[in-house]
This record gives C-alpha cells, structure tokens and sequence, in this order.
C-alpha cells in the first residue's frame, strides 16, 4: 500500500507541474516529436556501448529542429552502480535571425548512474556533466562551449501481469557559461511506458514536459518521444 501511495504521489505532482505551466496562459510554447533508435551491446556484465541517431519536429512537430548520432561506453563499478561517457554529433536546424541554417555542434557528456529496488519500485538517479561546442565558430566570433549540470531522479513500478509499466522521471538543468548568466536553466518530466519484445528489443512510448526556469517569458514544450532500443549481449 506504501508503494501504491507513493506512485500516486509522483503522478499527482506531475499533474501539478503541467498544470501550472499551463495557467500562466504563456504563448511561448511548441510540441515537439522526438523520434530514436539505438543499437546497445553488452560484451560483459559489466561493460556496455551503444549507438543511437535520432531526429527532432518542432513547430508542432511540422518542422525538423535537427538530428544526431551518439556513440556512448558505459562500465558497471560495482552492482547498481556505473559510469558513462558519450559523443554526440549534431545537425541543428536555425530557421531565425537573419543567418539561418544547419549548424553543426559536437556535444560530451559524462554521467554517474546509479539504481535500487524498493520491493516492486525501482528507483534510478543519474548526475551528468555536458560541454557542447559548435563547429567551425571560434572564440573571437563569439563562440564558447556551453556546460550544463544535470540531475535526474526517475522511478518505475513493476506491477503483477502486467507488461507496460509505469515510468516516471524529472530532471532539473544548470547552465554554466561564459557569455549568459549562470543558474538552473530549465527543468524536465517525463511520463511514459515500455513494452519488451521477447527477440526484438523494446519500444517505448512518452510525454515530456520541458520549461525554462527564471525568465521573463518562459518557453515551455510538450514533447512525444517514440524509442526503440535492441540490445545484443556477449556472454
């Protein structure tokens, strides 16, 4: 029953945040659609990499707002406990201002994950270091690598007979760079489901809720996100 009650309270404060974007009446929004496939591959029990491209709509989802592939390791250090690096490359889509065009950026990340289980709950935190920097604009152009913090709490019952199982997370964002002012910058929650194929991997299905935090006219972004993962294992 504590269980239960606690995935209600996650529910009910998800409600509340959306809820509370959406009374400021703010105009500045968008609904966007993400859509990604990644290949993962476990030679050890403890050794993981994976691949993955996906591409992003904006403009109620009407327009592309850009792709990218990412090539990312990851270790287990001990059990519930592992380290992740990950390389991006992407092809951002600037349709604003008086230059427009793809721009390309090259992002890294570092991460520390850990996860546990509380009888049929489990829970997951993950802490993130990434530097994005574009390609072809240097420093005397006004060009400087962006660095955000990010940390994210995310949950997952595991109900009786039952395939699709709740998941839920949120994730705040802080900027630090050197031509903005630094803070949080933005935060994020995410509700959604995965359903397991026996032999084909797994697809996921979810909404996100995204909004700046701190300024005078906050965006704000519903996005869906469809996923799909194989994973290949060595051993």
């Amino acid at each position: 029953m504590k269980l239960n009650q606690h995935l209600i309270n996650c529910l009910a404060g998800l409600f509340f945040l959306l809820g509370s974007g959406y009374a400021t009446g703010q105009e500045n929004s968008d609904l966007e659609t993400w859509t990604s496939a990644e290949f993962r591959y476990r030679p050890t029990k403890k050794w993981r990499v994976g691949l993955e491209g996906q591409l992003r709509l904006k403009e109620n989802s009407s327009e592309i707002d850009g792709y990218f592939a990412e090539l990312t390791g990851g270790y287990e250090i001990f059990k519930g406990f592992r380290t992740t690096l990950g390389f991006r490359l992407i092809s951002k889509n600037d349709n604003t201002g008086k230059q427009q065009g793809y721009e390309n950026y090259v992002r890294l990340h570092a991460d520390a994950l850990y996860k546990h289980k509380v009888k049929r709950l489990g829970l997951n935190y993950r802490f993130r270091y990434q530097t994005r920097d574009e390609l072809g604009v240097t420093n005397e152009n006004g060009d400087f690598a962006d660095q955000t913090l990010r940390l994210k709490i995310g949950t997952e019952y595991n109900f009786r007979k039952w395939k699709l199982d709740p998941l839920l997370s949120a994730e705040i964002f802080h900027e630090n760079n050197r031509n903005e002012d630094e803070g949080f910058d933005k935060f994020r929650v995410t509700f959604g489901t995965e359903y397991k194929f026996k032999k084909w991997g797994r697809l996921g299905l979810f909404y996100r809720y995204e909004r700046e935090i701190d300024k005078t006219n906050p965006a704000s972004t519903d996005i869906i996100r469809v996923q799909y993962v194989y994973t290949l294992k060595g051993y």
